[in-house]
């Protein structure tokens, strides 16, 4: 879905600032899933690496979840970005 679209979702669906209803509240089924599966892979790569889930907790915390780089520092990024 595009922003198009997700705006039109924010103003049908009364989701009063609850990320995980407006997720579940999503018209499209398609785009339903494929937010929980990217959320999901992330949380379990994180989980897999013994690193930090500072998303999940603001979910499970009922806020809005909002990416936090974690793990790896830049430079070891920059080296492996040439691979």
């Amino acid at each position: 879905a595009g922003p198009g679209t997700l705006r039109k979702w924010e103003r049908k669906v009364k989701y009063k600032d609850d990320p995980l209803l407006f997720i579940e509240s999503t018209p499209s089924r398609e785009t339903r899933h494929f937010i929980k599966k990217v959320a999901l892979g992330l949380w379990l790569y994180r989980f897999r690496l013994n690193e930090p889930t500072p998303t999940l907790d603001q979910v499970a915390g009922g806020y809005w979840p909002k990416y936090i780089s974690v793990g790896v520092k830049n430079s070891k990024r920059k080296q492996h970005a040439k691979n």
